[in-house]
């Protein structure tokens, strides 16, 4: 499938992280995605290049429970109260994955450690850079926990054992 700039995107993974987005329907969720087309059609509220910033003011004033972005909050945003980060399409660079990660990382008293789902394609250049980076950041245990996806003949399955997630 393609969006209106012909640029096509995995409608698979958009099906996982609707899953997951409803699964956390009461937690306070970032979602990164791939494009501004897919953050729009994922989440009725998105913060990108081409908004102001009033959704992105009523997720941090715990107004709204989901918010879907592109890069705009990659760096230079402190946020706080962020229970659960979705990452569709991990890319290869390091500084992003972990920038991404360190908008739960950043939790608030009496919250839990952050979640994160990574959803990710398996046998692809894309798993193994996110394998490799996960490895080389070293994670705090007890500030995260990551649910990693896996797309193997059609159907996901979580690579770190969970019950929290099941799809």
């Amino acid at each position: 499938t393609a969006d209106s700039k012909g640029v096509v995107f995995d409608t698979t993974k958009e099906a996982i992280a609707k899953k997951v987005i409803k699964k956390w329907q009461d937690k306070r969720t970032l979602i990164f995605c791939s494009s501004i087309e897919q953050a729009e059609r994922l989440c009725q509220d998105f913060y990108h290049s081409q908004t102001d910033d009033i959704a992105l003011e009523r997720f941090n004033r715990g107004k709204i429970q989901h918010l879907s972005c592109v890069q705009a909050l990659d760096e230079g945003v402190n946020m706080t109260n962020v229970e659960n980060v979705i990452i569709i399409s991990p890319d290869a660079q390091i500084r992003r994955l972990l920038q991404r990660i360190g908008r739960g990382i950043r939790k608030a008293e009496n919250q839990e450690r952050c979640k994160v789902c990574l959803i990710v394609s398996t046998n692809t250049q894309e798993e193994v850079w996110v394998d490799n980076n996960l490895k080389e950041l070293k994670l705090p245990e007890d500030k995260v926990k990551i649910y990693h996806y896996e797309q193997s003949n059609g159907t996901f399955s979580i690579k770190q054992n969970s019950s929290e997630i099941n799809t």
